[in-house]
């Protein structure tokens, strides 16, 4: 009868057998060797949503028995010089013996006392990962039987003899890692990934890979790499700007299914290609022809179908597209057809790489110095109280405080941020990196300056013009931000002075306050090696936020029915004193029988012209003073949540039937399929809550 093994393996290929009595060891109640979720789910109404689903650590177990101390040392010597540590487990099945590994680390090895002649010690290990077989496939690109090359230019195409392809099935239940060495000499090095003929993911590296050098990939956690071993064995990193598009997904493995690795040194294409058009034969020297999408076609005729026939291309853009046919016989008669052809637009690929990475980027030019592959984060923009983001991240990462950090999630960037702090506490492996939103970078004061563009060109062009002369084209060449490009958009002309201190004033300050009270939007990007911010005024449609609608959750409301009715204004010149209204406008005739009651304020501006605008801002105050949050699905069909972000226009309808008009101030966002959503000072005051409170 055949029964189950066990082995311990270590980074240089050396066992040490927990499965032979003869050799002193054997294993026995073997425990946790299997596999379990842990699972969060949020409640909608009265139905329970998945909304996280983590694998959990596993730390299998068993009792050694060992038949001599000697065998126990031998042992524990195996382990502790082991940098790395497999379990092997060997399953004979009906049919054949499988080998699974497991990575694993020892964590407790207890000693009890001698039962008979054998020494029985509980050893307990962490599991690294699930389960996993290990494949490895080897082949060779290399001269064909009768194959002729060229050592110079020919205008003519041949086979391209470089590719090759891998069919692989992945019967497992998780993504599966892999690692590529490609030996040279070989251009362009590509790695793509095809599923049913649909490109899943692929990158290429524009890079020569000379005789005895090698290109080397690996997307496996904890050992992601894309590299170039030269001749003499050092290896050279390839996460560079030159080499690496950070907008790309970068880092993939293969999915559930049957997938095509397709390794070559060219760009692999696929046609579009629609169903034959065919026209009745008519005469063995009739001609007809096609035009479709502005080409011109010849048919060929078919003997066997007794049609002619032509394979077309299809369009890039689906719809009905007319194909005239024309026929011509052999005395000149010409008669035209014309048949509409439905094109379908072909269905975005859906296959989308799960992968989430982190990069470090230097400082001053961007350069791609660290990528860690991350699993568990959240992170968070909040704009009104600048909120850290941390992640932990369990290895020592190359970067210092001040340098960007992109979050690429799925292929896509989600978060752009700033280093604020590195620490690990006793020497442990895990890092503790904080971080500040990426319009951090402008947190520091600056001097007044350009302040007539407000009112003459627009805000935003006042914005934009203290960022070219204090952050990027200023004098001091060392400290200017040389990666950052500005764009401005829209161009809001107000009558409104800077808010300052002996001309001085913080410049993160204003760009919040701009946000909040003129809905002024810095939106960041990252673009082939280079940071975009563009300054526009968010004039985007108002989405429509149900909160009595199951894709949203955790709804938290929290009143604030404070209003300020008055202010007065002093200025250097003089005093001015405005008034609210109960329709949400001002006046400065305090007997006006439409007044609102509420708090006085006294405000400060230097010019007589700014008093009203200065009045309004205070009076905006009153606009949703209070706390709003919500939970929403990402995947929502009702919402559009890809458009979400610091600054779009929201009606929220609440559990009571109030309708509160507000935009986003914060979002918080830890991968999971629901994303937290607060909203800032509205921007609709509370007298129409107080003038409905006393109408009832």
């Amino acid at each position: 009868m055949r029964v189950r093994r066990f082995l311990i393996e270590n980074e240089k290929g050396q066992q040490f057998r927990l499965d032979n009595l003869k050799e002193g060891c054997f294993l026995t109640s073997p425990s946790d060797f299997g596999y379990s979720y842990n699972v969060d789910f949020v409640q909608l109404g009265h139905d329970f949503i998945q909304n996280n689903r983590k694998i959990e650590q596993k730390k299998p177990s068993g009792t050694l028995y060992f038949k001599s101390y000697d065998k126990v040392k031998e042992f524990c010597d195996f382990v502790e010089s082991s940098q790395k540590l497999k379990w092997i487990y060997i399953i004979p099945f009906e049919n054949e013996e499988k080998i699974y590994y497991r990575d694993v680390s020892i964590i407790k090895l207890d000693k009890t006392e001698k039962t008979g002649r054998w020494l029985a010690c509980p050893a307990v290990f962490a599991g690294l990962s699930l389960w996993y077989e290990q494949n490895e496939t080897i082949f060779k690109i290399e001269t064909y039987e009768d194959e002729m090359r060229y050592n110079y230019r020919w205008n003519s195409r041949y086979i391209d003899y470089n590719t090759r392809a891998i069919q692989f099935n992945n019967k497992g239940h998780v993504e599966a890692p892999f690692q590529v060495e490609i030996d040279g000499f070989v251009q362009n090095p590509t790695i793509s990934v095809f599923v049913d003929n649909e490109e899943y993911a692929s990158i290429k590296i524009p890079i020569t890979i000379n005789e005895f050098e090698k290109f080397l990939y690996s997307s496996k956690a904890g050992e992601i790499y894309i590299q170039k071993q030269k001749a003499d064995g050092t290896k050279e990193n390839l996460w560079k700007n030159d080499y690496i598009d950070i907008k790309k997904q970068n880092v993939f493995k293969l999915p559930i299914r049957s997938v095509r690795n397709k390794i070559n040194s060219r760009w692999w294409c696929i046609e579009c290609k629609i169903n034959n058009i065919s026209a009745v034969q008519g005469g063995v020297d009739m001609s007809v022809k096609v035009t479709f999408d502005s080409k011109e076609y010849e048919l060929i005729y078919n003997e066997q179908s007794g049609l002619y026939e032509i394979e077309l291309e299809a369009p890039q853009i689906g719809g009905v597209y007319n194909a005239e046919i024309t026929f011509k016989d052999s005395i000149e008669n010409i008669e035209s057809s014309i048949k509409k052809i439905q094109i379908w637009a072909k269905e975005k690929n859906t296959n989308v790489s799960q992968e989430t990475l982190v990069y470090f980027l230097d400082k001053t030019d961007l350069e791609i110095k660290d990528v860690v592959e991350f699993e568990d984060y959240e992170y968070v923009i909040d704009e009104e109280t600048n909120k850290n983001t941390i992640f932990n991240i369990t290895k020592k990462v190359n970067a210092e405080n001040d340098e960007i950090v992109i979050l690429q999630r799925n292929g896509k960037i989600d978060y752009l941020g700033i280093v604020e702090d590195i620490s690990n506490v006793d020497g442990d492996l895990e890092r503790k990196v904080t971080l500040k939103y990426i319009s951090n970078k402008f947190d520091r004061k600056i001097i007044l300056s350009n302040e007539n563009l407000i009112n003459e060109k627009g805000i935003e062009d006042f914005i934009a013009k203290e960022i070219y002369d204090n952050f990027t084209n200023s004098d001091d060449e060392l400290l200017n931000y040389k990666w950052l490009d500005v764009e401005v958009k829209t161009h809001t002309k107000i009558q409104k002075s800077v808010d300052n201190e002996n001309g001085i004033y913080n410049f993160h300050t204003f760009i919040t306050n701009c946000t909040q009270n003129y809905n002024i939007i810095l939106d960041f990007s990252y673009d082939q090696g280079r940071i975009k911010l563009t300054i526009y005024k968010q004039d985007a449609e108002t989405q429509l936020i149900d909160t009595t609608i199951p894709d949203i959750s955790n709804y938290v409301e929290k009143f604030e029915t404070s209003v300020t009715a008055k202010v007065i204004v002093k200025t250097d010149t003089d005093i001015q004193t405005w008034y609210l209204l109960s329709d949400r406008t001002t006046t400065q005739n305090k007997d006006d029988v439409n007044r609102a009651r509420g708090k006085v304020e006294v405000v400060y501006t230097s010019k007589s012209e700014d008093a009203r605008q200065t009045a309004l801002d205070k009076f905006k105050s009153n606009t949703y003073n209070h706390y709003i949050s919500f939970k929403i699905n990402r995947n929502s069909k009702l919402f559009d949540v890809k458009k979400m972000k610091i600054g779009t226009p929201l009606s929220v309808r609440t559990n009571n039937n109030i309708i509160l008009d507000t935009y986003i101030s914060a979002i918080k966002d830890d991968g999971s399929n629901f994303i937290e959503i607060t909203c800032g000072n509205m921007r609709v005051n509370f007298i129409d809550k107080i003038l409905k409170e006393r109408n009832k």
